[in-house]
């Protein structure tokens, strides 16, 4: 699975339990957690990511890059006027949800352990 359908249907399953933000320190913490975890499933494009610790954080360009894009793109749109909330655009959740739907067990089970962790790092950002 790409880093784009990997995220995509992450924001899928995380808008139902979270609000989501464009404060990009919980998504790169849970990205630089996800690729250090030793978790069963896990996709490929975990092994090429790079993350630059030079602030209080570890960050990862493309990560950055794609959410970025996702909301150029109208993929995600805001839900408040301060641009605080974000989640995706409704005609772009039956296709992530086919997609989901399409996994195998063993990545969904990924994706489970990334929400718990999700939860986690977005819960633990003030938001």
């Amino acid at each position: 699975m790409p880093l784009g359908d990997f995220l995509g249907i992450l924001i899928l399953l995380l808008q139902e339990k979270v609000k989501l933000s464009m404060i990009m320190e919980p998504w790169h913490l849970l990205f630089y957690r996800l690729k250090n975890e030793n978790i069963a499933g896990k996709p490929k494009f975990f092994e090429r990511m790079r993350f630059d610790w030079d602030g209080p954080y570890p960050k990862s360009l493309a990560l950055e890059h794609y959410l970025n894009c996702l909301v150029m793109f109208g993929t995600l749109v805001t839900t408040s006027p301060r641009f605080r909330e974000y989640k995706l655009e409704s005609r772009h959740v039956p296709l992530l949800r086919n997609k989901y739907d399409a996994l195998n067990e063993t990545a969904k089970q990924f994706l489970d352990n990334a929400i718990k962790l999700a939860l986690e790092e977005f819960n633990r950002v003030p938001q």
